[in-house]
């Protein structure tokens, strides 16, 4: 089970050993609860490979200082910063994208995206 609390990699490996993968996907609906289980109720109908849950869950659910490389610094073009994350987080829906973007931003240039 994981509700969202502790490590979601640490559910993964327990998961993966006892699950075998063409039925990892269906058998979520009993192994989340929480916000975890919410989380897969909207999301299930779009998810139909393990790999691609299992990384949208990992940055959904996992430490997002994790999944961050670099912070932006306000020191050169946001674009490029922007290209990262967007190639990193491709499959990330918008809006969670934008929620964790932020945090990859020193607290002092954080105004230039909302400037534009």
């Amino acid at each position: 089970m994981f509700d969202g609390e502790g490590s979601v990699e640490s559910f993964f490996m327990r998961f993966e050993g006892l699950v075998v993968e063409p039925q990892r996907l269906l058998a979520l609906d009993i192994s989340l609860r929480v916000t975890p289980a919410r989380w897969w109720t909207v999301h299930k109908v779009s998810i139909n490979k393990w790999g691609q849950c299992k990384r949208l869950m990992t940055v959904n659910f996992g430490t997002i200082a994790e999944n961050i490389i670099e912070h932006y610094n306000g020191l050169t073009d946001p674009r490029e910063h922007i290209l990262t994350y967007g190639y990193i987080w491709n499959e990330v829906p918008r809006d969670v994208w934008t929620q964790m973007f932020v945090h990859t931003l020193d607290t002092i240039p954080r105004n230039w995206y909302i400037q534009l």
